[in-house]
């Protein structure tokens, strides 16, 4: 019994430590974003890059499914496709807000779903995303 109160007490602070799955996808999508700085140090994309580039957001697609769950919003239907475009810095399309993005019918409207741990973490990261330009508030409104 001493043991296995020993043991318990011991897994209790790795269980505190764990990573939630907003910072696992965080770290995931950092990782991607790192590694493909460096296949695009030369400023030229080869067909293995961007396949890897393609691989790669079907992940963070697949981690931000599990993290949003299903989502319906009058109007929209389908299950919603990463709103990240790229995870090639330098890119059009680069450093978008991480959620689903969700499309009307006839493509003139869209919806982005997010948590508020992953919008937090997308307004600190573009505080001075365009020098020179008014840029987003730092931190998401509170009801």
């Amino acid at each position: 019994m001493k043991c296995l109160l020993v043991v318990l007490m011991v897994m209790i602070p790795l269980a505190a430590g764990a990573a939630s799955p907003e910072e696992n996808y965080l770290a995931a999508r950092d990782r991607y974003i790192a590694k493909f700085k460096q296949s695009n140090s030369s400023g030229q994309l080869d067909d293995r890059v961007v396949k890897e580039e393609e691989l790669a957001r079907a992940d963070l697609e697949m981690q931000l499914r599990r993290i949003i769950g299903t989502v319906g919003i009058k109007g929209f239907a389908g299950p919603g496709k990463l709103n990240l475009e790229t995870l090639i810095d330098g890119e059009v399309g680069f450093g978008m807000l991480d959620g689903l993005s969700f499309a009307s019918p006839d493509d003139k409207a869209h919806v982005v779903v997010t948590t508020e741990v992953l919008l937090d973490s997308w307004l600190r990261g573009h505080k001075e995303w365009w020098p020179g330009l008014a840029n987003v508030p730092r931190t998401s409104p509170r009801r």
